[in-house]
This record gives C-alpha cells, sequence and structure tokens, in this order.
C-alpha cells in the first residue's frame, strides 16, 4: 500500500513537471542563424525566465521550441 501510495504521488509530480525543448533555427544552407555564443545567451535569458518554475527546465538545440509532458495523466503505470 506504502509503495503505491509513492507511485501515485510521483506520478502527480511527473504530470506537473514540463521540459521546454528549444531549437535553434538554421538558414536555407543548414548554417545556424544564431552563433554558439548567442545561442548561449538565449538560453541562459529563457532559463533566468523560467527559473522560479521548479517544474519546468529548459533544454536548446538545434531545433523546434516544443513542451512536453514528461508523463501522461492517461498512461497507465
Amino acid at each position: 500500500m506504502k509503495d503505491a501510495v509513492g507511485r501515485e504521488e510521483k506520478r502527480d509530480e511527473n504530470e506537473l513537471y514540463k521540459l521546454l525543448i528549444q531549437k535553434m533555427p538554421t538558414d536555407s544552407n543548414g548554417n545556424l542563424v544564431f552563433q554558439l555564443d548567442e545561442i548561449a545567451e538565449i538560453h541562459a535569458g529563457v532559463a533566468n525566465m523560467l527559473r522560479d518554475l521548479d517544474t519546468v527546465d529548459v533544454l536548446t538545440t538545434l531545433g523546434d521550441a516544443t513542451l512536453e509532458n514528461l508523463q501522461d495523466s492517461s498512461a497507465a503505470t
């Protein structure tokens, strides 16, 4: 019973957690639009804006920006 309650609490926490994925744009030739130091600043700026939200982390990569649920509330565990 204690294990089941612990799993339910963890599932509830995971439903709140989000990961913001920022994909940095490229031009028509596939070259980065921003320099690496600019990308680092963009990442730091977004991470700083969200620093008070303990349920959101930021990942910056060469891709689209999306906000994903790490666990779907309808998923069975």
